[in-house]
């Protein structure tokens, strides 16, 4: 059994959904749901794979494929959107009244050190002192 989660891209808000576990729609129709997904890289290794084993990947893609497919969405940049078995909701207490409440987990914000200016405030980039030409001689004499 698959479980579905709607993955959503951040930067462009299209969503597609994103499946984990065994792949029934890949054991039934094979290559197909590849391409109704308009996962074209994955429909065209499919069949690839299918034509050198006479068909024998198919049964190793009926295992891989959702979580290929979900890896990929990934690293185009969508993210799991609303609920899902990963980002479950944490439990935790008040410790002031030790009532418990339900919030999903919130890492503590990163604090960092101001850095340092490239230059310091008396060393300013000034611009070169003007010397005298010497044409060729040695300056002094």
């Amino acid at each position: 059994m698959a479980i579905a989660t709607r993955m959503q891209n951040p930067m462009t808000m299209t969503t597609h959904m994103g499946y984990e576990g065994f792949s029934w729609t890949c054991f039934f129709f094979g290559p197909f749901p590849a391409l109704i997904r308009g996962d074209l890289l994955g429909f065209i290794a499919m069949v690839a794979s299918a034509l050198m084993t006479f068909g024998l990947s198919g049964f190793v893609w009926i295992f891989v494929y959702n979580r290929w497919h979900f890896n990929r969405l990934l690293a185009r940049g969508y993210e799991p959107a609303g609920y899902s078995v990963h980002f479950a909701p944490t439990m935790t207490v008040n410790l002031q009244t030790g009532l418990p409440e339900d919030r999903a987990y919130e890492p503590p914000p990163v604090e960092f050190a101001p850095r340092e200016p490239a230059l310091s405030a008396h060393v300013r980039a000034q611009p070169p002192k003007a010397t005298p030409k010497t044409f060729g001689r040695r300056a002094g004499t």
